[in-house]
């Protein structure tokens, strides 16, 4: 239980820090990559307009306005064409721009109308413009600066927000450890208190249970009514010794999964001969309440656990599904294999637990019905707590739905 709290609050927390660096630094990526763009736009526009320099490369200036000092690192070619394709060379060096790109950038604009586009394995950036006089003028800039300086920005942040996140997960791992540790000394504490209980009771009971057998058995001058109140104390102290065993099995279990091992050796197990054999315990009990149990059970499942374990969970699962099952019902047993894992699922008709109910049903002590006994209900409510624990331990999953139509279902996934 505590593993898996100290795993959720450095996954969430780990998460939620993650989220936040990462908006973080896609922001300031996004920043560079807008700011950029808005050079290369400046750029082009300055290109294309009627007041630009006429030198198809510039740079050469030292003088010149802001959008010159701009188009002077950028701008690499500028040229018009005339309606039917010719070409009018502003000046007679076109720079590293071939005129073979001039000429695909005004049949694109030509054929498709295009006046903006990109040649990403030449680096180069290109705008048009239609002139009063139906000439094209071509403006084009070299973006291998900009291109190389975004592709290093995102390695930077990649790297940034892989060495952070793993900082983050350590320092999560840390904080969880040094929050989770008084909680941990407390639990711990309660689950020595419950075993050391629990070894301790179990030899007064033990004695009252062989003083109330003598009693009954030996003294036959013992009067009915006295009689009657020694079978009492008897059918309560093996009700008593009943929940000192079950909390002696939760304290084993937890102490074991505290110690990351498991409370029983596992090995090869027939899953489905289990299934079938404790459903088969069960008949006579069901019979007797004019309950009927079908089992529909793949033969040949094959489970790694401890076979007193499962079998002990399918039987409290069972015994639930005949307990709470309207006469006359059917409890349903269906054993299959879907993609690898074993899928059991038990159904009873009749009984309903409520949505609000569900989340708790495998809690330690908890009850639907509140108004209920232990003596009414056979139990303690710790037996749905017990399987859930020997379904952790077998690395599965157990669940329930529940409706009036369908009745309840408990399912389990190993």
């Amino acid at each position: 239980m505590l593993k898996r709290l100290k795993r959720s609050y450095v996954v969430l927390t780990s998460t939620l820090l993650g989220i936040i660096l990462l908006i973080v630094l896609s922001s300031s990526f996004y920043n560079t990559y807008m700011l950029m763009t808005s050079s290369i736009n400046l750029t082009l526009d300055y290109g294309v307009s009627d007041a630009s320099n006429v030198q198809l490369v510039i740079g050469k200036s030292d003088s010149g306005t802001y959008d010159q000092r701009i188009a002077s690192h950028m701008l690499v070619a500028r040229a018009v064409y005339t309606p039917d394709g010719q070409l009018l060379q502003e000046k007679t060096n076109f720079s590293q721009v071939d005129s073979s790109i001039l000429k695909s950038i005004a049949s694109e604009y030509s054929e498709k109308g295009v006046l903006k586009g990109k040649i990403p394995s030449s680096h180069l950036s290109w705008k048009a413009k239609q002139l009063p006089n139906k000439n094209l003028r071509i403006a084009v800039v070299d973006t291998s600066t900009v291109d190389m300086i975004l592709q290093r920005h995102l390695i930077v942040n990649s790297a940034l927000f892989v060495g952070i996140m793993l900082v983050l997960i350590l320092l999560a791992h840390a904080v969880a450890n040094w929050t989770i540790r008084p909680v941990e000394t407390a639990w711990l504490n309660q689950r020595q208190f419950i075993a050391d209980a629990s070894h301790e009771l179990k030899t007064p009971l033990a004695v009252i249970l062989a003083n109330t057998q003598i009693l009954a058995t030996s003294h036959n001058d013992i009067s009915s009514d006295d009689k009657r109140w020694i079978t009492g104390i008897s059918d309560e102290a093996h009700r008593m010794q009943a929940l000192v065993q079950a909390l002696l099995d939760l304290a084993r279990m937890d102490a074991a999964e505290a110690e990351g091992t498991t409370s029983h050796p596992h090995r090869d197990v027939d899953y489905s001969y289990v299934v079938e054999k404790t459903a088969l315990q069960f008949e006579a009990l069901a019979f007797e309440r004019g309950i009927e149990i079908i089992t529909n059970i793949t033969d040949d499942i094959h489970l790694c656990g401890d076979e007193e374990s499962l079998e002990r969970m399918v039987g409290t699962i069972v015994d639930n599904a005949c307990k709470y099952a309207s006469p006359n019902t059917p409890v349903t047993v269906t054993l299959s294999n879907r993609s690898g894992h074993s899928h059991l699922q038990i159904n009873n008709k009749g009984s309903y637990i409520a949505p609000e109910d569900i989340p708790h049903v495998f809690n330690r002590f908890y009850r639907t019905d509140k108004a209920r006994t232990a003596k009414k209900a056979g139990g303690y409510g710790l037996g749905l707590a017990i399987a859930a624990n020997i379904v952790c331990e077998h690395n599965g999953r157990i669940w329930v739905n529940s409706s009036r139509t369908n009745g309840t279902t408990f399912t389990i996934s190993i």
